[in-house]
């Protein structure tokens, strides 16, 4: 899936609550921030089970370094395309 194709399926699914760009653009920062926790807690979840049976440290630290980069990927995603979808539609 293309970056142009995201972008335009995200758009489509906020328009189900309406003409109202500002709480379209509040429910696909929402949306992003809520699939990034989830994303968060699992990947940290799958990975962590495997770094707690090994014997060294470094698989802990890797967890550790890769949780915050997986939720704010997302959360800064999500941001990205609100203000995409409000300042495309409040130019019109």
């Amino acid at each position: 899936m293309t970056l142009d194709e995201m972008i335009a399926k995200t758009q489509a699914l906020a328009e189900i609550v309406g003409p109202n760009v500002y709480l379209q653009a509040i429910l696909i920062a929402t949306a992003f921030i809520a699939v990034g926790k989830i994303a968060d807690w699992t990947v940290s979840g799958i990975i962590g089970r495997f770094a707690r049976k090994s014997t060294n440290n470094f698989d802990d630290q890797l967890v550790e370094l890769v949780h915050r980069p997986i939720f704010l990927s997302f959360a800064l995603i999500g941001l990205g395309l609100a203000m995409r979808r409000r300042s495309l539609r409040s130019a019109f």
